[in-house]
């Protein structure tokens, strides 16, 4: 049986946390991809920095114009909360298709964007979302947006000594918010996804307002699919528009191959998914 050999430390507070990391610490929050990440790549660390009972960091705050998900806030506490499932409904949609219920109650989403794989259930709905991530260190505090924080696979901006304290969610107003979330992979949960697509829309008397499309699992890294979204802005929802969303989406993908599936495979998906989740967005009650 594989094993790690490393104690590990738990910390309460993010002061403490990152005294801990300069002390050559590696941080664990949910734990759930630990042993995935040490028979990959190794962990080089005398110890794991334990953040997941940080409670600056289990909060879900609310303001007039973004909602911040802390650092250690699991995927299930986020689904569950009452604004973001009525606000950020692809984001729910994707939680519950995210890997099982026990996983779902320890993985946290700053742990899901820290493994930066394009086939990340929960980043590529946040992408969806504008998603902005909330780094500190012993220097100070600093934003980026999550497009920018990934840079390839298990590829971040992260420095040495940083963690994901929070991550920031733009409201939107002047409109409903309807959203979906479609994963394609040889089963439907436990499953790593072939395709993936995240669709989120702020929507006005039947016109799309706002919209945001990210396609995970195509890619080195999840990708928005701007152009798509441009056509798709102001219109209505229809099966014609959705036809022709999907066949931009199609067009636009530079899609991989790898050992879960072919980069034919995925642009051809892409585009049928594209349209699927155009025609499925929904609100939830």
């Amino acid at each position: 049986m594989f094993q790690i050999h490393i104690p590990a430390v738990k910390a309460f507070s993010v002061k403490e946390a990152l005294k801990l990391i300069e002390e050559n610490g590696k941080v664990l929050n949910g734990g759930t991809d630990i042993l995935v990440i040490a028979k990959e790549i190794g962990i080089s660390a005398e110890k794991l920095v334990d953040i997941s009972g940080i409670e600056e960091l289990k909060q879900i705050e609310v303001s007039a114009k973004k909602i911040v998900i802390g650092g250690a806030v699991t995927i299930d506490e986020a689904k569950n909360n009452p604004i973001i499932r009525s606000e950020f409904p692809a984001l729910v949609f994707a939680a519950e298709q995210f890997a099982s219920p026990q996983i779902r109650n320890r993985a946290t989403w700053a742990g899901n964007i820290a493994n930066a794989s394009p086939a990340g259930d929960g980043m590529t709905a946040l992408y969806a979302y504008d998603a902005v991530i909330q780094l500190r260190s012993k220097n100070g505090r600093r934003e980026i947006p999550l497009t920018e924080f990934v840079k390839g696979v298990r590829k971040t901006e992260l420095c040495e000594g940083e963690i994901i304290t929070g991550i920031i969610l733009p409201r939107g107003h002047g409109g409903e918010h309807f959203g979906s979330f479609i994963k394609v992979g040889q089963r439907k949960t436990l499953a790593i996804s072939k395709v993936m697509v995240a669709v989120s829309a702020l929507i006005k008397a039947g016109k799309i307002k706002k919209i945001g499309i990210a396609l995970g699992a195509v890619a080195p890294v999840i990708l928005r699919l701007t152009e798509v979204e441009q056509f798709l802005t102001g219109k209505k929802i229809d099966r014609d528009e959705a036809v022709r969303a999907g066949e931009l989406a199609r067009q636009a993908v530079k899609a991989i191959d790898d050992i879960r599936s072919t980069a034919d495979y995925r642009k051809k998906v892409a585009g049928v998914i594209v349209e699927r989740a155009i025609l499925g967005l929904k609100s939830i009650e």
